[in-house]
């Protein structure tokens, strides 16, 4: 079953690849989605696919980035729209 999830992480997550790295996880994992850097320092995601490929996904954003410091994550209510593969949005101003 398709589900939607969306995590804001935070820590040194902006200028270390953090978005690079989760947009080439979530298309070998077959997530579709998107990734963004928000104006407070933190990054969003917001992933749709089966519950164990997000479950993976979020394990690599929260210990796979090798530059990547994470403090904390919160899932935030995800947004309702529908994604066609996985892309790295640009900066809400």
């Amino acid at each position: 079953m398709r589900i939607s999830r969306e995590y804001k992480f935070f820590g040194k997550v902006q200028g270390v690849g953090f978005r690079f790295h989760v947009k080439n996880r979530a298309e070998e994992l077959g997530v579709d989605g998107f990734v963004q850097n928000l104006n407070d320092g933190s990054v969003l995601v917001h992933m749709q696919g089966e519950e164990k490929n997000l479950q993976k996904l979020f394990d690599f954003c929260y210990n796979g980035i090798q530059y990547a410091q994470i403090e904390r994550a919160e899932e935030v209510p995800a947004r309702n729209e529908e994604a066609r593969g996985f892309a790295i949005r640009r900066r809400v101003v």
